[in-house]
């Protein structure tokens, strides 16, 4: 998986240009990343022929602050 350090619009063409935050294999997870524009991306590929849904999962919150 390949995590961007912040997203601050939702431009998605400003994806290229955003740093990447790490890129992420096996049974380590990522840190948790903290997002200050009210926006986060996460794309996940694969060079498996066939996923199944209990392959990959994540979750996130919104908070107050």
């Amino acid at each position: 998986m390949d995590i961007y350090t912040e997203i601050r619009s939702d431009n998605a063409t400003k994806l290229i240009e955003t740093p990447f935050g790490g890129r992420y294999c096996g049974p380590i997870p990522p840190r948790r990343r903290v997002s200050l524009y009210q926006g986060i991306a996460l794309s996940y590929f694969t060079d498996k022929n066939m996923t199944l849904p209990s392959l990959f999962s994540g979750r996130y919150s919104f908070i107050n602050a």
